[in-house]
């Protein structure tokens, strides 16, 4: 029904009206307790506009009413879908093997005497598809870890059930989950969970209980602290900062449902009596909710639509394991731009090099074989360097799923700068021939033309003419058969490409470059663009002025520094290059790098983001400029127009006064 909503402009106008009504048939389904799809298993999608027009039916029908959001999470076969069935009375399927798909909502009524006390209307339970499912190893575990952040994320409570006390097989998906939730602030989300562990003996608060819990909590915190350091949050360093966790009452342990193996086990009598308490505990909480974060059914409908909005936009963090994945990828990628920026540099230099061989007419032809036999050295130099990262690196396990990939780059790098490369040569070689055949072939023409006009006095339009007829007759025919592309490189395209493969691991990054104010000037921002250390934060220390004095002098030196580029690079005549942008996120990362070296302080990916917006800003103008020179002069077409005019221009004026003195 989802997909076909969307269509419905295109049908018949007898049949719109009956897709029309298919809003309205799920909110009645959903309002009488039927489990309604929320997420798309298969497709691993939420269908905004029809989850949309279902929640507004559903308000139009009961008013907007308060709804407490309880979400559950849990390994494939982990129970989740039997114990919210045990403790609501739900009809979620249940089964061996893997039977939810995606995730499901479910609407129960609250009952009139308990509204006033919990201080809402109705409970939404959603229910999710088992995570890291074995009959799907062809499923991406990206998909695991959006489903896993849009229901915390959406949940006024998750419960996350393990089957068993080991937490390590759900604990990759919590840490992305964090690293999501970080990366999600905007939205304002403060989302809680509560633990349970299934088929563990049932405990009381003994002393080997509370070291159980500890020892849980250390385990959060650390995976906390260390998603909170990769993304440059410090006043994050514990697992509530996050996600909101009581150790002494959000962690219960009990028997599973069977004692034994299905299906001729015996029924646990205990597990009923279990699923009430966490029942118990879990409207405790939702009453505690009530106060504050309990949202109405439009504030629930645009929650689901921000929070998905934000998924989409977030998919580069949901592609990794774990934290460990996410810091070996940052590391490696840190060492692969020092490596291809080495490249490009070696390029750059090259056709340095090429261009004045061209202008001082030392090379009427330059071949790809000479081109490829001044990279293959440095290529190989900087191959063997990733192989031997690949191979020596601690984190080698993690990196060897990336080393085809890597090297695929690599060397589909080396064939963009080959080519980037000849097709410079051959426009500095064309230009370089028409530009000596005007020299060649001006004064003859302007003898030529000359004759044509001997003895006539003619009006501008009668002169411009007859200079046409000349110029076609004699000058045109100079082009060659075969012209080079006067198409000019989309640098604005370009730039944004660039900025969005750099820093692709920057929260909302597409957002932030594509809706950036190109008149905005660079300011320093020290709760964004200035990280200090945990142990000062935690003191309350603020940057110190002379810190500030250094950030201001770093600053101001890396701007002056892209000046100084941008201005060589112009007085070199060499038009544009997508490396010369890479140039400036050298200098930026070098200077920062430098500036935070041994200091309490550290400059943030923010910064560094921020800056290079305006920097690539100002560089593209400057870039396109120089891309319309280098065309004006090496595209013959091109060339001889500009010459064309000013030629004519400068004959116009001496044969106007020699009239007036005839």
């Amino acid at each position: 029904m989802a997909r076909s909503i969307k269509l419905y402009k295109k049908l018949p106008p007898k049949q719109i009206q009956l897709f029309l009504s298919l809003p309205q048939m799920a909110a009645d389904l959903m309002i009488s307790g039927i489990p309604i799809e929320l997420m798309d298993g298969d497709a691993s999608y939420v269908p905004l506009k029809w989850v949309a027009a279902v929640f507004d039916k559903v308000s139009e029908k009961l008013g907007d009413k308060r709804v407490f959001v309880l979400s559950v999470l849990g390994l494939q076969s982990s129970g989740k879908s039997t114990l919210l069935n045990a403790m609501f009375g739900l009809q979620f399927s249940f089964s061996t093997g893997r039977c939810t798909r995606g995730a499901y909502m479910q609407l129960l009524k609250v009952e009139e005497l308990l509204r006033e006390e919990l201080g809402f209307d109705f409970v939404l339970v959603v229910d999710t598809e088992g995570l890291r499912a074995s009959e799907l190893t062809n499923k991406a575990h990206s998909e695991d870890n959006e489903l896993a952040t849009f229901v915390t994320g959406l949940g006024n409570l998750t419960l996350i059930n393990i089957f068993g006390k080991d937490l390590s097989e759900i604990n990759d998906i919590l840490q992305i989950a964090i690293h999501a939730i970080l990366r999600m602030k905007h939205l304002n989300i403060s989302p809680g969970c509560l633990f349970v562990h299934q088929n563990t003996e049932e405990i009381i608060d003994t002393k080997q209980s509370m070291e159980r819990r500890r020892w849980l909590q250390d385990r959060l915190n650390e995976m906390t602290l260390a998603a909170a350091k990769h993304e440059q949050c410090s006043d994050v360093s514990h697992f509530s900062d996050v996600i909101k966790i009581d150790v002494e009452t959000y962690i219960h342990y009990f028997l599973h449902l069977w004692e034994g193996f299905p299906s001729m086990a015996p029924v646990n009598p205990r597990y009923s009596c279990n699923g009430q308490k966490l029942k118990i505990r879990i409207l405790k909480h939702a009453k505690e909710e009530s106060r504050g974060s309990i949202l109405k059914i439009s504030e629930l409908k645009a929650r689901i639509g921000h929070l998905w909005r934000a998924l989409v936009n977030e998919n580069f963090i949901f592609r990794f394991r774990n934290t460990q994945e996410v810091v070996a990828m940052n590391k490696l990628e840190t060492m692969y731009n020092r490596w291809t920026w080495e490249l490009r540099s070696h390029v750059l230099d090259l056709n340095s090099q090429l261009t004045n061989q061209v202008q001082n007419g030392e090379a009427e032809q330059i071949k790809r074989t000479l081109i490829d036999n001044q990279l293959v050295e440095k290529h190989e130099a900087i191959k063997q360097e990733l192989e031997r990262y690949f191979r020596e690196d601690r984190e080698r396990d993690i990196l060897a799923q990336w080393k085809e990939r890597f090297g695929d780059d690599l060397k589909t790098l080396k064939e963009e700068l080959t080519i980037e490369t000849m097709k410079k040569c051959e426009d500095l070689m064309s230009g370089k021939k028409i530009q000596d055949l005007w020299k060649e072939h001006e004064i003859k023409f302007k003898h030529k033309l000359l004759e044509k006009i001997e003895g006539k006095e003619l009006q501008d339009n009668k002169l411009r003419d007859l200079f046409n007829k000349v110029w076609s007759e004699n000058i045109s025919i100079l082009l060659p058969p075969t012209l080079p592309s006067a198409e000019a490189p989309d640098i604005d395209i370009e730039l944004e490409n660039i900025l969005l493969e750099h820093f692709k691991q920057h929260p909302n990054i597409v957002n932030r470059i594509r809706y950036r104010d190109t008149k905005k000037t660079f300011c320093i921002n020290y709760s964004k663009h200035v990280m200090t250390s945990q142990k000062s934060q935690a003191y309350g220390i603020s940057v110190e002025e002379f810190e500030k004095n250094i950030i201001s002098k770093t600053t101001a030196q890396i701007i002056k520094l892209v000046k100084e580029i941008i201005h060589k690079r112009e007085q070199m005549n060499e038009g544009y290059s997508p490396s010369y942008f890479y140039e400036i996120l050298q200098v930026i990362h070098t200077e920062t790098e430098a500036a935070s070296q041994g200091a309490r302080f550290m400059l943030t990916n923010r910064y560094r983001l921020d800056l290079a917006l305006e920097l690539f800003q100002e560089a593209a103008n400057c870039f396109k400029k120089m891309c319309i020179t280098f065309k004006k002069t090496n595209n013959p077409v091109l060339y001889l127009e500009g010459k064309k005019e000013e030629f004519f221009t400068h004959f116009k004026v001496p044969y106007k006064d020699h009239s007036n003195i005839d």
